[in-house]
């Protein structure tokens, strides 16, 4: 990690948290994350300890105190909370003028915070598959005024049942075909999954879509769908095979694509569909 972005994280870390004991968290949390040198000793230092109870942070997000319930010892939850508020948050001039849009793997709900703190009248639906997502969704929604509809299916080609698998978190993803034929992963359930309308996708302004690997198997599909003028938001992963996807997707149909930034073996795109 280069100097100014550390910088800049840092300068967040100071400057997002909206009270004394939010930002002691994230301390402690960056501290496990990151092993910056003197971020374990700061921790100690303000007599932070480890916890096995959900936790809540208070942040500042797009100039609202936005209040995010989370498990700190769980992996996915805390990496949702520093790649969306701390690493590469959103550039607030993406998020403008959303009438509609959609999160594909909503998860604990960070995004979907972060977008209706800066579109409150927005009409968003949410998709988690995971219960147990849902119920810390639906309650960081609830208590920061937000309304949404949540879905409890996971987003696919096709409608039906798939094969879902956990990782060193809660955050589970549907299988790849690749994976289901090198049989790389053990199953853990079998989950809902829905292939959208062409009437809900054509209303779209926004889609975000966190889908933990299965977004090239989903991208092709849902681009030749949605409205002209749509942006998507994607994480995607396996940076070393993102050109050569890329290339595949914009003979789909034509695309403005660039990149926030990457995080480990992940990277943040934006995909502007041109016509």
């Amino acid at each position: 990690m280069g100097l100014a972005r550390a910088a800049r994280q840092i300068y967040r870390l100071w400057r997002i948290p909206a009270s004394g004991a939010s930002r002691r968290l994230m301390w402690q949390l960056a501290a496990n994350r990151y092993h910056y040198p003197g971020l374990s000793k700061l921790a100690r230092m303000f007599g932070l300890r480890e916890s096995e109870e959900l936790a809540a942070v208070e942040l500042w997000v797009h100039g609202r105190r936005i209040r995010v319930h989370f498990d700190p010892c769980d992996v996915g939850d805390v990496a949702s909370i520093f790649e969306n508020f701390i690493e590469l948050p959103v550039p607030e001039k993406h998020l403008r003028n959303i009438r509609y849009a959609a999160c594909f793997g909503g998860h604990i709900g960070t995004f979907a915070l972060a977008l209706l703190a800066r579109n409150p009248d927005c009409k968003l639906t949410v998709f988690e598959p995971s219960s147990r997502n849902r119920t810390l969704l639906a309650q960081n929604l609830k208590e920061n005024g937000f309304d949404a509809v949540i879905r409890p299916e996971a987003i696919w080609t096709s409608s039906g049942h798939v094969q879902f698998t956990k990782t060193v978190s809660n955050a589970g993803r549907v299988v790849s075909t690749r994976e289901r034929d090198e049989q790389e992963v053990t199953t853990v359930a079998s989950v809902d999954v829905k292939m959208l309308d062409d009437v809900f996708l054509r209303q779209l302004d926004f889609i975000e879509m966190d889908i933990e690997g299965a977004e090239w198997e989903v991208l092709p599909p849902l681009l030749s769908r949605v409205r002209p003028g749509c942006r998507i938001y994607f994480e995607a992963h396996d940076c070393e095979m993102h050109g050569r996807r890329l290339h595949a997707i914009g003979t789909i149909r034509p695309c403005r694509s660039f990149s926030l930034g990457k995080v480990g073996n992940h990277e943040l795109r934006f995909l502007t569909v041109l016509k």
